[in-house]
């Protein structure tokens, strides 16, 4: 029951004690007059609530607003409305539900400085602000200081403040995190493949897996994923992630042992967490250990940097670990020390040894620099290796060096992550693995003859290696980051965080994009101190990591999933809350809800036309969201080309590479974004070959934060591209949707691919290009209105419907024949168009003859009165979709263009 209804019910009771005053003493009757008026007071408050909470603003607007205009660059610049109302509302519970583009870092920036500049008792270190990502930490705090000069606040990442507080709870609690889990996971997967058990059932899939994932024989492909990964700074060869900066010295370095292992074809694990030892200075993470022993004994790999960089950088917390000689000290009998040593060997490579210089006066930019650093690590490493015994006379190089790169990556790998994924499921979901048990075997249940192959096998696989996880990170002596969020939010439940963890002030960015252990860690704090103030930012239209557990869902129901409602169990009365300098709930039950709408980033055009695609998804908070003044529309270009995967890839290429030839904006300002990388690598690494370095080539997903000049979306086309409606087989048994979906019987995977494509649009700030398939148009384009829109056809709406008709047209047209593939068939280059089929069913001796002379010249063709038909597409699952046909025929007069 809320404060008003108290009020009410209190006001309700003194009635008859007034009306009969005859019966009371003065004195209580005066009481009773004097609570009178304050209940009617408290009572009247409440019901203009929203009128002073638009006083408040305006108050403060005239109050501050000049000064925090200022902080524009520009000086025509000011705040909107909106952003004073999200800047200024000094409710518990805030919620900014801000549009792509609307400047959500710059608003929060301005509240923080509002906040330290009108309340005197608050100061900086009352402040802690949740960003999802580091990279939205550095661009915060950056914020803060550059443009404020605040320092001070807490801002970091749930995952970071969880890992402060479960430390300090459990002093024996070690953290096993990034590269370092996922070799504890790779660990277990290999005790998946040996267990004789399992075995079956591991041949099984593992035979289903390569029909699915491994073609060897495309060399583009194979090709694309070693030279990936050596183009790359922050991945080894075998893509492990490294850490680099301004001084990459330890990244250099584990790249370049990386390399030396694998071309010796040496299996490694990376970044691995030692069970048999006690670090002095609390280290159990080494660099490498080699799958296979030498001689015996297991053998590791430890990098340890010089002192110039140990000194230079904050994340040696330690300044004693990592030293040549506390690795050394681990590996050596010592009664003293808690370390078992026998059986193992260590090589330590020191990097004080091998620079030349100190790393510190080094020029880190310098090719040279880099390669001459690569290359001692590596010589030094081979001499190394050779002492303690290790064959180094088969290397690896050409050819086989890439197919064992492909064959570690898509082999080993991509299971391993995929057995991650999994696990990671099913943990946000606070499924032990018992119940996920269950709920997987319902799944297969209902899924029953429409269940792919392979599916079963690798859930019973994934369930195993979830007990055994379970056994390793049992959150008591081990875990991760997801385990501390959720120590983290049952100590908060408990009351057993120290007061000095505690804030009054609650920021919480993308908050869209949290897990529901997540979003508990904000609920609980906000109840952790009397009057907490819980502001958090968000667009419900761009939640697209529902593969990480994201519930986009807690965001749209804000108020109900942080209690808001729930604010009168605080110990205050309505008097204390409800003062002219404390403005907090409207009645007890609701929250200040404030819309950031205006759009600095995209032109109304593709503003306009993201807007309409987005409304179609029923599970969404309502916006209006508004671009930039103009812009041009959205192109959409509707390619005739076949559907056949090859022909569609290629077809696509080449219209990207003209778009980005003939765009006005350079390749540096040029964004593709692909709906997937790794589930369609020849595409990907296709593209990579044919555009320019400086072209940005990332999936939809990589680009959330992102923008570009220009923007294109290859493969919005049915079946291929946006939306993925297949899912991920191997993951769906454990990854069922929020509730509300099925409530409002609202299909959850389309609703995140809408998002996902919404992202992908709202990411061009000038010009927008969408490409798609004539026939196979993906639903989105349907979804596009027009009004901003304009579409390049091949066969305009009047020839389809001839086509609809009479099942064919006539049409003169030209392009280049580029492949005889038989007797029938040839594939022809349609003018920009695409590859599409040309039939030869019914063509004569000499149209044919014609042919193969055109595909040998590579001259231009002019084909006058050809047919063209739609074909439904063969060798998949069509749901409609179809494929333009050239039909050539005596009726068909062929000539040089």
């Amino acid at each position: 029951m809320n404060k008003y209804e108290t009020a009410s019910e209190a006001l309700a009771r003194l009635e008859p004690l007034l009306d009969e005053s005859g019966c009371y003493e003065e004195q209580v009757l005066d009481a009773a007059k004097t609570l009178e008026e304050d209940l009617q007071a408290v009572l009247e408050f409440i019901e203009r609530r929203s009128t002073y909470n638009a006083e408040w603003i305006d108050h403060m607007k005239k109050k501050h607003g000049s000064e925090l205009n200022d902080f524009f660059d520009d000086p025509a610049h000011s705040h909107t409305h909106q952003q004073f109302r999200a800047i200024f509302a000094n409710d518990n519970f805030n919620r900014v539900n801000a549009a792509a583009g609307t400047g959500k870092t710059t608003t929060f920036g301005r509240r923080v400085h509002f906040i330290l500049s009108e309340f005197n008792d608050v100061s900086a270190s009352d402040l802690l602000a949740f960003t999802f990502t580091r990279n939205g930490r550095d661009e915060m705090q950056k914020e803060l200081e550059e443009t404020f000069d605040i320092t001070g606040v807490d801002v970091r990442t749930i995952n970071s403040y969880s890992k402060s507080i479960a430390e300090n709870q459990y002093s024996d609690l070690e953290f096993v995190v990034g590269e370092a889990k996922t070799t504890e996971i790779a660990r277990i997967w290999r005790d998946i493949q040996d267990d004789e058990e399992l075995e079956a059932t591991y041949e099984s899939f593992m035979s289903t897996w390569k029909d699915d994932r491994y073609d060897p024989n495309d060399i583009d492909v194979v090709d694309g994923v070693y030279e990936s990964h050596a183009a790359k700074s922050t991945v080894t060869i075998q893509g492990e992630e490294v850490q680099l900066d301004t001084i990459p010295e330890e990244g250099i370095a584990h790249k370049s042992i990386a390399q030396l292992l694998t071309t010796l074809g040496l299996e490694y694990d990376y970044q691995t967490h030692i069970e048999w030892a006690s670090s002095p200075s609390g280290g159990s993470i080494l660099d490498f250990e080699l799958v296979e022993p030498v001689q015996g004994e297991r053998l590791y790999i430890q990098y340890c940097t010089s002192e110039e960089t140990r000194e230079d950088r904050p994340q040696y917390r330690n300044i004693h670990s990592e030293r040549p000689e506390t690795i050394r000290q681990l590996f050596s009998s010592n009664p003293k020390l808690d370390n078992d040593p026998e059986g193992k060997t260590v090589i330590v490579l020191d990097g004080e040894n091998l620079l030349h210089r100190p790393s510190d006066d080094l020029n880190w930019k310098r090719k040279q620099t880099k390669a001459r650093f690569a290359n001692a690590v590596q010589t030094t490493l081979e001499n190394e290796l050779q002492q303690v015994g290790v064959d180094l006379s088969n290397r690896l190089s050409g050819r086989n060096l890439k197919d064992y790169v492909y064959d570690r990556k898509v082999l080993y790998h991509d299971i391993v992550e995929k057995v991650s994924e999994f696990i990671n499921q099913a943990r946000v979901r606070e499924w032990n693995p018992v119940q996920t048990k269950n709920e997987v075997e319902s799944y297969l249940k209902e899924e029953g003859e429409d269940l792919d192959e392979g599916v079963e096998e690798f859930a019973r696989l994934s369930i195993a290696a979830y007990r055994k996880f379970n056994e390793v990170f049992d959150n008591r002596t081990k875990t991760d980051f997801h385990g501390s969020v959720v120590l983290t939010r049952d100590l908060l439940r408990e009351g057993d965080v120290d007061e000095n963890n505690l804030y009054s002030y609650l920021f919480v960015d993308e908050m869209q994009d949290l897990n529901r252990v997540q979003f508990g860690v904000v609920k609980e704090l906000a109840k952790q101190r009397q009057d907490v103030r819980t502001f958090g930012v968000g667009d419900d239209w761009q939640s697209i990591f529902g593969f990480q557990g994201a519930r986009p869902d807690l965001f749209i129901n804000f108020g109900d999933e942080l209690d808001a409602g729930k604010y009168d169990e605080i110990d205050i009365t309505p008097e204390e809350i409800f003062t002219d300098d404390n403005p907090l709930l409207a009645d007890f039950d609701a929250f200040e809800d404030t819309r950031l709408e205006n759009n600095y980033r995209c032109p109304e055009s593709v503003v306009d036309a993201s807007n309409a695609l987005i409304k179609n998804n029923d599970i969404r908070t309502e916006k209006e969201p508004s671009g930039l003044p103009g812009g041009d529309p959205v192109q959409i270009h509707h390619l005739g080309c076949d559907t056949f995967e090859h022909k569609l890839n290629q077809s696509m290429e080449r219209k990207i590479r003209s778009l980005i030839q003939e765009s006005p904006y350079s390749p540096e300002e040029t964004q593709v974004l692909l709906r997937q990388k790794d589930a369609d690598p020849s595409f990907y690494y296709s593209l990579k070959k044919s555009l320019p370095d400086s072209v940005d080539i990332r999936t939809a997903h990589d680009s959330k934060g992102s923008e570009a000049e220009h923007v294109l979306i290859p493969k919005v086309v049915q079946n291929h591209g946006y939306p993925s409606l297949q899912g991920d087989k191997w993951v769906d048994p454990v990854k069922q949707p929020p509730e509300i979906y099925e409530e409002h019987k609202a299909s959850y995977q389309l609703e995140e691919e809408r998002r996902l494509f919404y992202v992908a649009l709202t990411r061009s700030k000038s010009r927008l290009d969408v490409l798609t398939v004539q026939g196979a148009e993906s639903v989105f384009i349907d979804e596009l209105p027009d009004s901003h829109c304009e579409h390049l056809r091949p066969l305009s709406q009047a020839e389809l419907n001839e086509i609809e008709t009479n099942r064919e047209i006539r049409k003169s047209l030209s392009g280049r024949v580029i492949a005889k593939n038989s007797q029938n068939f040839a594939t022809f280059d349609w003018d920009g168009r695409g590859l599409v089929d040309l039939n030869l069913y019914d063509a004569t001796a000499a149209q044919k003859r014609m042919i193969k002379k055109f595909e040998q010249n590579g001259e231009t063709l002019m084909l006058k009165n050809c047919g063209i038909q739609y074909r439904d597409s063969y060798g998949e699952e069509t749901n409609g979709s179809q494929r333009l046909q050239l039909q050539l025929d005596d009726e068909v007069e062929m000539s040089n263009c």
